[in-house]
C-alpha cells in the first residue's frame, strides 16, 4: 500500500472516531430515565406545589424546557430545569446571580435537589416565581 492511501486510512479512521464522540452527548441527552433514577421534572413541580406555587404551575407546567425535559434521563432534566431557572431568575429585578451560579450541572440528581431545596427554592418562593416566558 502506498503512503498516500496510508495516510488518507489513517484519517478517515479518526475522524470515524471523532464522529463517535462528538455523538455521545446527544445519544446520552436521548436515551430515555433509567428505571428507579430520580425524576426531576416530577420533583421540582411537588416542590413548587407544596411551597404553596400552585396557582403559578402553568408557568412550569407549560414551558418548552420543561416539556422538554420529561422522560429524559435527570441528567438531561438537569440540563432543562437549569435553563428553565436561569430564565426565571433572570426575570426579576432584584441580584440572582448567586442562585444562577448555584445550578450546577452534571452532578448526582439527589444533590442537585439538595442545592435546588436549599438555594433555588427559596428564591423562587422570595420573588414571586415562577412566571410564563415565552
Amino acid at each position: 500500500m502506498n503512503r498516500t492511501k496510508e495516510t488518507a486510512l489513517r484519517h478517515e479512521a479518526a475522524f470515524e472516531e471523532l464522529n463517535k464522540k462528538l455523538m455521545q452527548p446527544a445519544e446520552h441527552y436521548a436515551s430515555q430515565r433509567i428505571e428507579g433514577e430520580i425524576d426531576l421534572v416530577q420533583e421540582v413541580r411537588q416542590r413548587l406545589i407544596d411551597s404553596g406555587l400552585l396557582g403559578k404551575i402553568q408557568a412550569y407546567d407549560f414551558n418548552r424546557y420543561i416539556q422538554e425535559a420529561q422522560g429524559k434521563t435527570s441528567h438531561a432534566q438537569q440540563y432543562n430545569l437549569n435553563r428553565w431557572l436561569n430564565l426565571q431568575l433572570m426575570a426579576v429585578p432584584q441580584d440572582t446571580s448567586v442562585q444562577r451560579y448555584a445550578l450546577i450541572y452534571e452532578i448526582n440528581a439527589a444533590e442537585w435537589l439538595s442545592i435546588f431545596d436549599r438555594v433555588i427554592l427559596p428564591a423562587l418562593i422570595d420573588f414571586d416565581l415562577p412566571v410564563v416566558i415565552a
